[in-house]
């Protein structure tokens, strides 16, 4: 979890692959709302593939809506920029997960679930190492 996920509040986080989707971002305090007279502007990034493409952004009171049209099943970060003029003032960065439609109604989680023990020589059955 990244302190923008703690700062803000973002819906969906789970979207459908090859189409086209609107997230939401939206400030719960006061101290990340968005900076007096900054721009918006928003690209995403897929975690696997690396690409970067430009998405579009509007402000939607009392915070921002991100469209864009995932291509693949991946981890996409949006990166929200904002500008006064030439100068950067704040960049932020949110994490949304692109899945196939049939995978959408199981609310899919990320997570590690191959862990290894060096509680156990590798003789010993896994239910005996975890308990």
């Amino acid at each position: 979890m990244t302190l923008n996920d703690r700062f803000h509040r973002l819906f969906p986080k789970v979207v459908p692959v090859g189409e086209p989707c609107l997230v939401h971002i939206v400030p719960l305090y006061g101290h990340v709302l968005p900076p007096e007279g900054a721009v918006p502007s928003a690209e995403v990034v897929g975690r696997d593939t690396r690409v970067r493409r430009p998405a579009d952004v509007a402000i939607a009171a009392p915070g921002l809506a991100v469209g864009f049209t995932p291509d693949c099943e991946q981890e996409m970060a949006r990166i929200v920029t904002w500008r006064r003029g030439a100068e950067t003032v704040r960049r932020d960065e949110f994490h949304v997960y692109a899945v196939q439609r049939d995978l959408l109604p199981l609310r899919p989680w990320k997570g590690d679930v191959h862990m290894h023990s060096s509680a156990s020589d590798g003789r010993e059955a896994p239910a005996y190492v975890a308990a």
